[in-house]
């Protein structure tokens, strides 16, 4: 049975996810996790089969929406 990410707080959850390894590291680990994650994808939702490529650009978006929090 496939996940659904059904509420804002489930994308919050999910994306904190992606993110947390690398929350406290310096800006060149950062982009290298997140250079990885492009290259190799992400489920969305995720228990599917749908890999998305994001940007690395995204990720550290990401990153910094929630460090404003």
């Amino acid at each position: 049975m496939q996940k659904v990410l059904k509420s804002l707080k489930d994308i919050a959850i999910y994306k904190f996810g992606i993110i947390s390894p690398v929350l406290h590291d310096n800006l060149m680990v950062q982009a290298e996790y997140f250079r990885k994650l492009s290259e190799s994808g992400i489920r969305i939702p995720p228990d599917s089969g749908n890999v998305y490529y994001l940007k690395p650009a995204t990720f550290k978006a990401w990153l910094r929406k929630y460090k404003k929090l």
